[in-house]
């Protein structure tokens, strides 16, 4: 399912749009959180790279600074 997911995004990070790299591989980031009433599921994972998902916390993405 990962690879999938990371398919559909074409290998980018959903937030900054960045490619993923060796030197940065991609993190499973929950868009809504578990804490704020996410699930684990496919359908609420995407990829994120490791300093967008840290700047993520626990923060849906339309809660977050253009």
């Amino acid at each position: 399912e990962w690879l999938s997911i990371l398919g559909a995004y074409r290998w980018r990070c959903y937030l900054c749009k960045n490619a993923f790299t060796y030197h940065d591989p991609p993190t499973k980031d929950h868009v809504i959180p578990l804490s704020r009433g996410g699930h684990d599921t496919p359908d609420n994972i995407a990829p994120c790279c490791r300093s967008c998902n840290s700047a993520k916390r626990d923060r849906t993405p339309d809660e977050l600074p253009l």
